[in-house]
């Protein structure tokens, strides 16, 4: 390779997912993927191309790294155990600490259910409940219908009426880049402050 292609320097090899929560087994489990990352290192390897990054992202969290470290891997994503939102996070008290929850409103009533806005829901997040109510003190718990995956998610489905204009409050597995909503950064919140200190778009682009 590096006589036929003499401007061409591998550095690593990647795929995804390398790693993936199987709720059967109650673990984050390596996939097929992995096998081809090692595959692709050993060919590598016998045409001297050594010393490089194995990337082996999906699910990153104190726990896949131990799994990374383990079948060789030494690079992962820094994805949703930044913001505690793995599948795994949401039955498992882990290392990282949920930090990111969905926050809509209630729009209106139709045939004995309640809507909220949507805007930014991903089809793999996992969405059952939601905390709906003027209040966490007085606030209840309420069954998600989700949109079907075909749909844009102009609304949420909540299980039984709801006053309008109360709070939805839900938490799932997000991907940023899908939303059209605003994405709102609040510090100080395990301290009982929170202060609202910016509100940008999916792209990261300040809005206020």
């Amino acid at each position: 390779m590096r006589k036929t292609c003499p401007h061409l320097i591998v550095k690593g090899v990647t795929s995804f997912p390398c790693y993936l929560y199987d709720a059967q087994r109650d673990d984050i489990v390596p996939t097929a993927n992995l096998g081809t990352v090692k595959k692709a290192e050993a060919i590598l390897d016998a045409m001297g191309i050594r010393d490089i990054i194995l990337n082996t992202p999906s699910a990153t969290c104190c726990l896949t790294l131990d799994k990374m470290a383990e079948h060789g891997g030494n690079c992962g994503e820094p994805g949703h155990g930044l913001s505690g939102t793995t599948p795994m996070h949401a039955v498992h008290d882990m290392e990282e600490i949920p930090a990111v929850v969905y926050v809509s409103e209630i729009s209106h009533n139709f045939e004995g259910n309640a809507y909220c806005f949507g805007g930014g829901h991903y089809r793999r997040s996992h969405v059952e409940n939601a905390l709906v109510g003027k209040d966490a003190a007085t606030g209840v718990w309420r069954e998600v219908i989700p949109p079907s995956d075909e749909s844009i998610d102009y609304h949420f489905g909540i299980r039984g009426g709801c006053p309008v204009g109360d709070t939805v409050v839900m938490a799932f597995r997000f991907q940023i880049f899908v939303t059209r909503s605003d994405v709102a950064l609040v510090r100080g919140l395990s301290a009982g402050q929170g202060e609202l200190i910016g509100i940008y778009d999916s792209q990261g682009r300040k809005k206020a």
